[in-house]
Parts: C-alpha cells; sequence; structure tokens
C-alpha cells in the first residue's frame, strides 16, 4: 500500500527531489513485482505478508528505554540460525537417504520447511519472555499461520509442476514438516529466554575482562549491596 501511494503521488508530476526519488524507488520496486508475478513466484508475497503484519501485533512495551545489546542479539541470531539450519538438514537426509523420496517430492518438503520453521519462530522472536506469556494479535497469528496454509497446499500438490522442479508430497509430510517447525520454535523459545537471563553485564565483564569493565562491575556490585541494606532497613522500620 505504501508502495502504491508513493508511487500515484509521484506520478502528479512532482518536481520535489525527494519525491522524484520515492518515484523512481517505488517504480523500482513496482517492476520487480510485476517481474515476480510473471515469474510466478507466488510465495515470495508470503513472506511480504508476515513482514507487514507484525506492525499490528500484540507486544511488550518497556517502561525504560531499551538498551541495544549488540553482543546478545548477534549471538541469539547466531545460536537460532544454527540450530534452524541443523533441523533443515535433518529434514534433508532423513528425506532422502530414509525415506527415499524423489528430487521433486524433496523440494517440495524442503519448500514448506524453509517456508515454516522461520515463520513460526517469529512466534518466539516477538518478545522477549517466553511466547506464550504475550499472546499475539489474532491478526498476526491469522496471518502467519494463513500464509504456511499456502505453503502446505503448494507442497502437498506440487502446484507449480513438474517442469519447475516441483512434485506433491502428500498430506503426510505436510503436515508432519507443519508439526515438527511448531513444537521446534517452542524449543527455540526456550533457548532464546535462557539467552537473555544469562546474558549480562557480569559475563561480558568476565568473557572480556578490560579494566574499565572491571572497575565498573564493582562499582555496580557495590551499588547493589547498598540498594539491598537500605531495602532491609526500611523494611525493619515499617
Amino acid at each position: 500500500d505504501i508502495l502504491l501511494y508513493s508511487y500515484l503521488a509521484a506520478e502528479q508530476g512532482a518536481n520535489d527531489p525527494i519525491e522524484s526519488a520515492v518515484r523512481r524507488a517505488a517504480e523500482s520496486q513496482v517492476d520487480i513485482l510485476k517481474e515476480r508475478t510473471n515469474k510466478r513466484e507466488v510465495p515470495g508475497y508470503k513472506n511480504d505478508a508476515a513482514t507487514l503484519v507484525i506492525s499490528v501485533d500484540n507486544t511488550e512495551i518497556s517502561e525504560k528505554p531499551d538498551k541495544w545489546r549488540i553482543g546478545q542479539l548477534l549471538t541469539l541470531s547466531f545460536v537460532l540460525a544454527s540450530l534452524l539450519a541443523l533441523l533443515s538438514f535433518a529434514h534433508f537426509y532423513i528425506a532422502r537417504d530414509v525415506f527415499h523420496v524423489t528430487d521433486n517430492e524433496l523440494h517440495s518438503i524442503m519448500y514448506l520447511h524453509i517456508s515454516s520453521a522461520p515463520h513460526f519462530v517469529i512466534f518466539s522472536t516477538r518478545v522477549p519472555g517466553y511466547w506464550w506469556k504475550n499472546i499475539p494479535n489474532w491478526k498476526f497469528s491469522v496471518c502467519i499461520i494463513g500464509t504456511q496454509i499456502i505453503a502446505l497446499f503448494f507442497s502437498v500438490y506440487g502446484v507449480f509442476g513438474e517442469e519447475e522442479g516441483v512434485a506433491p508430497c502428500g498430506y503426510g509430510w505436510g503436515f508432519s514438516v507443519l508439526g515438527i517447525s511448531l513444537v521446534y520454535f517452542m524449543l527455540l523459545d526456550l533457548v532464546k529466554v535462557q539467552i537473555f537471563r544469562r546474558w549480562n553485564f557480569e559475563m561480558t565483564a568476565k568473557m572480556v575482562p578490560t579494566k574499565g569493565r572491571r572497575d565498573k562491575l564493582t562499582s555496580r556490585k557495590l551499588l547493589l549491596k547498598r540498594k539491598e541494606s537500605l531495602e532491609a532497613s526500611w523494611k525493619k522500620l515499617i
């Protein structure tokens, strides 16, 4: 909608350099969308829908400004990506070497896995705590699950056909892959929470023990002891 609005607004012939830049960007995106449609790259639109709908989600609002812990975020991203990659290899080798599916069936299975597993992880990464403690907005849930139902349809029936290197994988594989993706995101949610809980300044000070970090850690510990002492004294008074 934003792209189309920008495109139509720019079509009115504005001479402003910013509007001209917006017009060029909008034209470029419209051309990409047309090209994807002509190439039958329909599955790509599912990612766009899931990305846009996150704006209507229920999420936690911090009482204070959040501090970006880049090391924590990079570590979490690396761990989650590695675990998702392991699941991808497991799907690939088990389907190919244990169940001996054809190459085209394997393409459908892997497509559904690569579509569903990362998408369901959004239910976890949207909040810092356990996913079930902050239920997502129904629109968000319907869009995420709906896009994967479409992916299930593509895989089960091999919609694009053998000429595209795709064969129907059947409902057995379809529901199995979706079920595994759902369970796996819940396991990744536990990993995420543990990383958030254990990653603190004390841990980073031990990992990179510079003089500045050690002094800051000592200062924080002294302040914490004073705070605890004051709270204990206050409780005795009341």
